[in-house]
């Protein structure tokens, strides 16, 4: 279950957030875990048959396709090396099973920074602290949207138009951004205009607003207008589906 001069190895290397990278906080990137994996297999003569990487939750590992593809063309006397056996897995139960048909096919998995392999006790009951880990953080974030929630605070990205600021209790509120509103009152105004018209008019309507936008370089967020992007904030406007604050806001406008 150890590494050898010669041992052929596959990297297997994950991240729960594209950009994330700070592994003074435990949220270690890609480029940080290859350049760790590069140097253990130079360090170690390994020959790298091939890298996998993927951008998903390790919560539930029957969705981790790139690491179900190694571990079924993993041959034996082979091995999955990875940077900690949190980017393997934090389900205990789907990452033991995983580890299990590993073995079957001849192979195991080896963890660079924990310096453990999947044939030790040990490497389970780091799988194990992983679950329990996550379980925190899930639960740490789920208390920090219900009272974000229970103070009126926004969560996720602002709808178009808005921007968010922190208030002096540190909650993240909406408020107006007088540029996307100005574009936001123009699109308004086209929708009262192709109330009475049929879908295909619209769209095509949609379509020209969307290029006239573009041209004057009135740019969503810094990106081109596109047909469904302008039908979907009018569609936010006439089905009322902003929240209340903002239909309010909406309104007076």
């Amino acid at each position: 279950g150890q590494v050898y001069p010669g041992l052929v190895i596959f990297f297997y290397e994950r991240v729960s957030s594209k950009g994330q990278d700070e592994p003074q906080y435990g949220r270690v990137g890609m480029d940080t875990q290859n350049n760790v994996l590069l140097e253990f297999a130079l360090k170690h003569g390994l020959i790298v048959r091939g890298t996998a990487r993927e951008v998903h939750s390790a919560r539930d590992p029957s969705q981790l396709t790139q690491l179900r593809s190694i571990c079924r063309s993993l041959k034996k006397g082979q091995c999955v090396v990875i940077y900690s056996v949190s980017r393997f897995s934090r389900n205990l139960k789907q990452g033991r099973e995983m580890v299990e048909a590993i073995h079957e096919a001849g192979g195991w998995v080896y963890s660079v920074t924990d310096h453990v392999s999947s044939y030790e006790e040990r490497f389970l009951l780091l799988l194990q602290e992983a679950q329990a880990e996550s379980d925190r953080l899930s639960k740490k974030i789920h208390d920090a949207y219900d009272r974000i929630r229970r103070h009126g605070g926004h969560i996720g990205p602002p709808p178009y138009g808005w921007t968010t600021y922190h208030d002096e209790s540190g909650i993240r509120r909406l408020i107006t951004d007088s540029e996307e509103q100005r574009v936001l009152v123009k699109l308004r105004q086209m929708y009262d205009r192709t109330d009475d018209c049929d879908s295909s008019a619209r769209c095509a309507l949609a379509r020209q607003t969307a290029a006239l936008l573009n041209d004057a370089g009135l740019l969503r967020r810094g990106k081109p207008w596109t047909r469904n992007q302008v039908i979907k904030s009018l569609g936010s406007l006439a089905n009322n589906t902003f929240s209340k604050d903002l239909r309010g806001a909406l309104g007076e406008l």
